[in-house]
């Protein structure tokens, strides 16, 4: 869900303010595009809601992979904006979980590469390096996998 929300200028300092919800993105665009064609638009504003006291604000339509990709997108920009930089390592590794909750619960495999090999070119520079940690992750998926079938037997 999505609320627009814009000004017009009837001059005078007379402002008037309105605002829409949207059920899509695309929605939303397409009412901003008519919005810029106002003479007297003072601004306008596009939020994704986040909260509300009616909860049909506050949906967010799972079925609509653009508006979930619109989501993560926003929720990780959020979270990158300095918070990685953070001295308290509980406080990275806490965001760090939160951007990965917000991929989908079941990913393809080839999704899943495609996730790790990004992050992987995102914070490490060294490919020996990276190598490195892909290969000490491969080992303990291996140990964590065979305490799983030993803790089920």
């Amino acid at each position: 869900m999505y609320q627009l929300s814009w000004a017009v200028n009837h001059g005078d300092n007379n402002t008037e303010d309105f605002f829409l919800f949207m059920d899509t993105i695309q929605d939303a665009h397409e009412y901003v595009a008519i919005l810029e064609g106002l003479d007297n638009l003072q601004h306008w504003t596009l939020s994704m809601v986040l909260e509300g006291s009616d909860p049909d604000h506050a949906e967010v339509y799972m079925e609509d992979p653009d508006e979930r990709m619109e989501w993560r997108h926003n929720a990780v920009a959020i979270a990158q904006q300095g918070i990685f930089d953070a001295e308290d390592s509980l406080v990275r590794g806490r965001q760090v979980m939160q951007a990965f909750s917000l991929l989908p619960p079941r990913v393809r495999d080839e999704e899943l590469f495609a996730t790790v090999i990004n992050l992987m070119s995102h914070y490490v520079e060294d490919p020996t390096e990276a190598a490195r940690i892909l290969s000490v992750c491969s080992e303990s998926l291996h140990k964590v996998w065979a305490a799983d079938k030993k803790a089920i037997h």
